[in-house]
C-alpha cells in the first residue's frame, strides 16, 4: 500500500509538471500572436514599424557568404528592401537593382528575401547585399511586398512604406536624401 502511494504520488507530479510545460509553451505562443497588434484609439491594427522606430538589428549571411550587420551601417543611410521574387512589381526592382544603386552610391542597399523563395538568382551588384531570412520579415513587421525601409544614420527608420518600381524607390531616395541636406 505504502509503494502505491508513492508510486502514484510521482505519477501526479509527473502530469503536473508536462501540463505546466504545456501551458508554458502556449502561452509564448499566445504573447508571439499577441504582440502582431496594439490599439489605436479604440481600434485593433496590426502592429507595424513606424518612422521615428529604432530599426531592429539583424546579422545575416548575404548572397556571397559575408557576414553582414545592419549596426556597421550606423552613420550612413541604409535602404532595406523587402522583396519576393514571386511579384511582377518585385522582378522590377531585381532587374533594376544596379540603376538603384548607382543612383544613390552613398547609401547601403539590402535586399531581404524570404527564405522559402530559393528559386531564381539574380544578378546583383557588388554593393547590395541579397539576404535570404523569414526572421528579418518578422522582425521589421512586413506585410506586403515589396517594401521599402529607410534607417538613417543613428539607426531609426526615416521611412517605411510599400512601393511599387524601381522608378518609385529612386524618387523616394531623392526627396529622403534632400530632406537631410
Amino acid at each position: 500500500m505504502n509503494n502505491f502511494l508513492i508510486i502514484s504520488n510521482i505519477a501526479l507530479w509527473v502530469i503536473v509538471i508536462v501540463q505546466l510545460m504545456i501551458i508554458y509553451f502556449f502561452s509564448k505562443i499566445l504573447i508571439e500572436f499577441l504582440n502582431r497588434f496594439r490599439l489605436s484609439g479604440k481600434r485593433l491594427e496590426e502592429a507595424t514599424l513606424a518612422v521615428g522606430d529604432k530599426a531592429p538589428l539583424f546579422r545575416e549571411r548575404d548572397q556571397v557568404g559575408k557576414v553582414v550587420n545592419l549596426s556597421d551601417n550606423f552613420g550612413k543611410k541604409a535602404v532595406i528592401l523587402f522583396l519576393s521574387e514571386t511579384c511582377d512589381s518585385c522582378k522590377d526592382i531585381f532587374s533594376n537593382l544596379s540603376i538603384i544603386q548607382l543612383k544613390n552610391p552613398n547609401q547601403k542597399i539590402y535586399v531581404i528575401v524570404s527564405n522559402y523563395s530559393k528559386g531564381k538568382q539574380y544578378d546583383i551588384p557588388d554593393q547590395i547585399s541579397l539576404i535570404r531570412s523569414d526572421n528579418i520579415v518578422k522582425q521589421y513587421l512586413i506585410k506586403t511586398v515589396p517594401t521599402m525601409v529607410i534607417v538613417d544614420e543613428q539607426g531609426y527608420i526615416s521611412y517605411a512604406d510599400a512601393v511599387n518600381s524601381h522608378e518609385q524607390i529612386i524618387a523616394v531616395l531623392r526627396v529622403n536624401s534632400q530632406q537631410v541636406s
